[in-house]
């Protein structure tokens, strides 16, 4: 119970950080609320809404604008119920990773919430990985502030990616409910302009 609230008010605020609180800004959390009150931007075809670099690396938010860096970034994309891959990919890609996920009705507030947790629990993801999320244009991402639901139990990077773990069977192969179709094309071009 209080650890929990702790660990929750760590990640969001709340009394128990204020009361611990750091110097600094959490600007992880700070990136994600920005990117989420953009709104996002439409893709050419009006169908999707994309919420690019959602959450950015370490590696990117130090990257200098025009540097001459030589350094083999890794594209993907995945739904949310196959993110818990992640974690045996970084076991073997050392360098950067830019992911685009795809979600769709309840999982884009999931997807927000779980993205949010593993920048902020996993060192490597911290580190190296940017994501970007797509939805639906008429679905909204939105900062998961008041939602204990997502984050009960998140203690550590294992914690995470154990529930992102038990979410891999709410569906098989894309076949995303309500008969949506997964934005293949799309989301490689997302995560491809990740890494510019």
């Amino acid at each position: 119970g209080k650890k929990q609230r702790y660990r929750y008010s760590e990640l969001f605020g709340g009394s128990a950080a204020k009361k611990n609180a750091y110097p600094e800004k959490n600007t992880r959390k700070e990136r994600l609320r920005y990117s989420l009150s953009t709104g996002g931007i439409f893709d050419n075809s009006g169908q999707y809404r994309v919420y690019k670099n959602l959450i950015k690396s370490d590696f990117t938010t130090n990257l200098i604008a025009g540097s001459d860096v030589n350094v083999l970034t890794l594209a993907t994309h995945t739904t949310i119920n196959n993110l818990h891959h992640l974690e045996s990919l970084l076991e073997r890609w050392q360098n950067p990773l830019s992911v685009a996920i795809f979600a769709h009705g309840e999982d884009v507030k999931f997807a927000t919430a779980l993205v949010y947790a593993l920048s902020f629990f996993c060192p490597q993801i911290q580190a190296l990985v940017d994501f970007h999320l797509v939805c639906l244009s008429g679905e909204i991402a939105i900062f998961p502030e008041q939602d204990h639901e997502h984050f009960a139990g998140l203690e550590d990077c294992a914690s995470v990616f154990s529930r992102l773990e038990t979410h891999k069977d709410k569906y098989k192969n894309y076949a995303i409910n309500g008969n949506i179709s997964y934005p293949n094309n799309l989301l490689r071009n997302v995560a491809l302009g990740g890494t510019e």
